[in-house]
């Protein structure tokens, strides 16, 4: 009975060594996000509490496409810090420029953003913006916190304290795109009563956050994807 228990520890003690495997969404093919910290493998993501932000920001690679983004851990959320730029069909860079791809990431049409997301990650709903927002922003909604510290126009810098980094790269209605350096729009995966979908806006140089509602085939937005 005992060297049954010895085997059989070993064995859960072997399985818990190895990472779980995670389904991607969009080809079924299964993987695990690599993660990096200081230059070391192996950390998870989410599971720090009481640590500095030098502490809960990490990066991680699209095993898709090999791109590597950084994450944040804000409250009880762990969020890319980075726009997603990962190029598929119904997603265009700002004026058709790639180098506003490379700083801004590309903007999505909403049932495509819905699986652009690397495994593990996913489009927020709107509660969850909400979570986000009333961690950092509060009830005075002034969310320059969650701004980057360069790349606004005018007034709209922002002091990054999460290391969220929110840049304004636009949107594209049709062939029309405008806002760029002027306001940033993300979309959520939810939709109000008339099937219109969410996204969040956010307006640098007027210090506000706010909510509307859009076609989701007409309308192309940035993509930030929150941790399953």
């Amino acid at each position: 009975m005992t060297f049954f228990l010895f085997i059989l520890s070993i064995a859960v003690a072997a399985a818990q060594a190895q990472p779980a495997m995670l389904t991607d969404s969009k080809d079924g093919k299964k993987s695990v996000p690599r993660t990096e910290r200081d230059g070391q493998d192996g950390w998870k993501l989410g599971k720090l509490d009481g640590v500095s932000l030098a502490d809960v920001v990490t990066t991680f690679v699209d095993d898709r496409d090999g791109k590597k983004y950084k994450a944040v851990r804000i409250g009880t959320q762990v969020w890319m810090a980075e726009n997603l730029n990962y190029d598929a069909s119904g997603s265009v860079c700002y004026k058709n420029d790639s180098a506003n791809c490379e700083k801004y990431g590309r903007l999505y049409n909403w049932k495509t953003a819905m699986k652009a997301c690397p495994v593990g990650f996913h489009i927020p709903t709107r509660l969850e913006l909400n979570e986000l927002m009333d961690y950092v922003c509060g009830e005075k909604g002034a969310c320059k916190k969650l701004s980057n510290k360069s790349g606004w126009n005018k007034d709209g810098n922002g002091t990054d304290d999460y290391g969220f980094s929110a840049l304004p790269g636009g949107a594209v209605f049709h062939d029309d795109s405008f806002g760029v350096g002027d306001i940033g729009y993300w979309w959520s995966s939810s939709k109000d009563y008339s099937g219109l979908a969410h996204h969040f806006q956010g307006m640098g140089y007027g210090d506000k956050l706010d909510y509307d509602n859009h076609n989701e085939n007409e309308w192309f937005f940035s993509v930030r994807c929150v941790q399953d």
